[in-house]
């Protein structure tokens, strides 16, 4: 009779947790920057396969205080890029690109997007995140991976003047 209480508790707590995990995350991010933290443009791109704008890239733009947030699927990663019009980009030392494969020979090179540095056979293959036909440090964005349901992720984001 124990074994079997125990079980239907366990399955009972196993019912909740999951339709706790249904619910959505929050990501705050914090524009740190030199010039203005206000009016950013942000995007946050959720899939690093098909990152292009429509339906897997969301925008805010900052407020005053040069914050803004994305609700998300909890424990999913995302990548927070911002326009560059404004003549900032993410600081290098935080901001990475967005690998999406390995190059397997001189005529892949040659079809995809110019690299800096330069692509090589065996070479990582990175994203050209604002398709302008080059792939450099307007490219670079931030990885971030959701909190648990419910949660909230707080992320400073800076930004230099380029």
């Amino acid at each position: 009779m124990r074994n079997k209480l125990l079980s239907v508790l366990a399955i009972v707590l196993m019912f909740f947790s999951c339709k706790k995990d249904g619910g959505k995350a929050r990501i705050i991010v914090n524009v740190k920057s030199s010039s203005a933290k206000s009016n950013v443009y942000i995007s946050i791109l959720s899939d690093q396969t098909r990152i292009y704008p429509g339906k897997d890239t969301l925008s805010a733009i900052s407020n005053a205080g040069g914050q803004l947030s994305f609700s998300v699927i909890p424990g999913k990663t995302y990548y927070l890029y911002h326009y560059t019009g404004d003549g900032q980009v993410i600081d290098p030392t935080i901001g990475s690109f967005i690998k999406v494969g390995v190059f397997t020979s001189q005529q892949e090179i040659n079809n995809w997007p110019v690299q800096t540095p330069p692509a090589t056979v065996g070479g990582d293959h990175y994203q050209d995140v604002n398709m302008d036909g080059a792939i450099n440090k307007d490219d670079r964005v931030l990885a971030v991976t959701a909190p648990a349901a419910g949660k909230t992720l707080s992320v400073d984001f800076p930004l230099i003047t380029r």
